[in-house]
């Protein structure tokens, strides 16, 4: 139980299925409507010491020795140093920030969790690691994924054989949070958003994502109307949301219903 009162709001995906994207542009949003106690990281950090040995790992040019165990060491010792340096997670959600990672051990379960010894290592981490207030996980269609990722340099994971693994590893995690009926989904818990990325992989992209609002609405919802470093009241934001999320909950339930009538 943290006893902070920040808020700590996970990314989740793989490579190419436009998390990252999202996430800007949430954090933007938040921005732009004066919540300014907002802060966004990443799991790997830009030149530290197991970040750089990550990236070096998961070079296709090289040839050194790789298994999940070895990953899940390093990404794990990555998170770690991530949480809890100075000026890292921890201390924002101390400050009662709004914190918006992009990733934490939930990508480490879905890329290296593929023996019984690496699960149970990576149980006892996620043990030690503060829980998420909301996670968001984003899908997509395989098509839209590798046209995205065909445009840059790829690495290890990003094979289309891997990112198909990746993908159905992900789904297996998160399966038991998230209902399904017809192209809809509904999520079975308050602490978790399903966003299915329609985006195909062109640019320009849209200056706001469909999902992007989504995740916004339900972070408002979340904040219940506090502040977070917003001059104005945020009442009014929170009471707006709340009558989108039940649009959109109303909308949600009846083609439940109608799918299951028809059935």
């Amino acid at each position: 139980m943290r006893k902070d009162t920040g808020k700590l709001i996970i990314f989740e995906g793989v490579d190419g299925v436009g998390k990252s994207t999202l996430l800007k542009q949430t954090y933007d949003m938040l921005r732009s409507k004066g919540y300014n106690k907002v802060i966004k990281f990443k799991n790997i950090e830009e030149g530290s010491v197991t970040g750089n040995a990550i990236r070096r790992i998961l070079d296709i040019r090289r040839s050194e020795y790789v298994d999940s165990l070895r990953i899940a060491l390093l990404y794990t010792s990555e998170l770690f140093y991530v949480f809890n340096k100075k000026d890292g997670i921890n201390d924002y959600l101390k400050k009662g920030y709004i914190v918006l990672l992009d990733r934490s051990i939930y990508s480490t379960y879905a890329y290296a969790g593929d023996k019984d010894s690496t699960l149970d290592f990576l149980d006892n981490i996620k043990k030690e690691l503060p829980e998420e207030d909301l996670l968001v996980y984003t899908d997509a269609n395989i098509g839209s994924i590798m046209k995205r990722l065909n445009k840059g340099k790829k690495d290890l994971y990003e094979s289309e054989d891997k990112v198909k693994k990746h993908l159905k590893a992900y789904n297996q995690l998160f399966i038991r949070r998230v209902d399904f009926v017809g192209d809809r989904a509904v999520p079975l818990d308050n602490e978790f958003l399903y966003i299915r990325n329609s985006d195909n992989g062109n640019k320009p992209l849209p200056k706001v994502l469909p999902g992007t609002l989504e995740i916004y609405n339900k972070i408002i919802i979340m904040l219940k109307g506090e502040n977070y470093g917003r001059i104005e009241s945020s009442e009014n934001d929170y009471f707006r949301a709340i009558r989108v999320e039940f649009k959109v909950l109303w909308g949600k339930l009846l083609n439940r219903w109608k799918g299951r009538k028809n059935r």
